[in-house]
């Protein structure tokens, strides 16, 4: 799924993928550390979806991972989600394919 974000109150809109949601929150790829309490304007896409999701989302934990393009993995809580977007959340977090090891 693509999702792009930007911090609130700031103009710089940065970009991701996942395949970590759930109805409460999700797991985040980032280029960059963000620090507990930080808002971000999020939205959620599926990439063969024309339809997304416009949600606000607090940093709850940011760590350092060992990826060169995404240097840090953050794990957001949604909050002031509405029914049509709770829904639609759901349907999203349905759709994506779990990662298989071989």
């Amino acid at each position: 799924m693509v999702v792009s974000y930007t911090v609130s109150r700031d103009f710089l809109k940065s970009g991701s993928r996942s395949q970590n949601v759930s109805l409460g929150g999700m797991a985040l790829p980032t280029v960059q550390r963000f620090e507990p309490g930080t808002i971000l304007d999020m939205e959620i896409k599926l990439e063969d979806e024309k339809k997304s999701i416009s949600i606000m989302a607090e940093v709850v934990w940011s760590q350092r991972k060992d990826d060169p393009r995404y240097p840090f993995e953050s794990g957001v809580k949604f909050f002031e989600v509405n029914d049509s977007d709770r829904d639609n959340i759901r349907l999203i977090a349905a759709q994506i394919k779990p990662i298989e090891f071989d």
